[in-house]
């Protein structure tokens, strides 16, 4: 059974926080501006209750939804789902005054940013856990799908072959502009012994 203690979580939010600033400040100075974030949520659940949990930890996206997947392997491994709003690519595009003229440029527009924001977070997050990491290019999962579908489908897949997982969660937005993004990062069942020592070697540090 995964579980961190209090002061755990605590450090690994704050660990979190500091990661997400960083991709949140690339991703503005990409788009010229102001990118506004959550405070990062942690969530431990078991694989076969994930897709209802994540659409109701989505729904404020609406209902139809655009997801990016990541993986990342090293001294930790895991998953990471970029879940964008129905509005976020038209923003995007607006905000660098590009035409989108098909959904391959979408795709690709998706991709992009994803990049930027999935990895100034993860390089964030590990660095501050004194670990390395690989991150694989990122990857359309589905575009404009009702939000139900899309999870269900996801995890009906068994893309993620854990009993239980760890997420962190955390939302972005634009200042008075129609742009919504959840960045969730999961961790690997098989890597939690490891990311409880490293919060806890940073613990005894202070």
């Amino acid at each position: 059974m995964i579980s961190l203690t209090d002061d755990q979580q605590d450090a690994l939010r704050e660990i979190a926080n500091l990661a997400m600033g960083e991709a949140g400040v690339n991703l503005s100075k990409v788009l010229n501006t102001y990118v506004e974030l959550s405070i990062p949520t942690i969530h431990i659940t078991q694989i076969d209750q994930i897709a209802n949990f994540l659409t109701e930890v989505n729904a404020h996206l609406g209902e139809i939804i655009s997801i990016i997947r990541l993986g990342f392997q090293g001294f930790f491994s895991g998953e990471v789902l970029l879940v964008y709003g129905p509005r976020a690519i038209e923003t995007v595009s607006e905000l660098l005054d590009e035409s989108l003229h098909n959904e391959y440029q979408e795709m690709m527009l998706l991709r992009e940013i994803s990049n930027i924001l999935a990895a100034a977070c993860l390089n964030g997050i590990t660095q501050r856990l004194d670990s390395n990491i690989i991150i694989t290019p990122p990857s359309l999962y589905c575009h404009r799908m009702s939000i139900t579908d899309s999870f269900n489908a996801m995890f009906a897949k068994n893309i993620i072959n854990w009993y239980e997982t760890l997420f962190i969660k955390i939302s972005f937005k634009f200042e008075n502009k129609d742009f919504q993004c959840n960045l969730i990062v999961f961790f690997s069942e098989n890597c939690i012994e490891k990311l409880q020592q490293r919060l806890e070697k940073i613990l005894n540090e202070f």
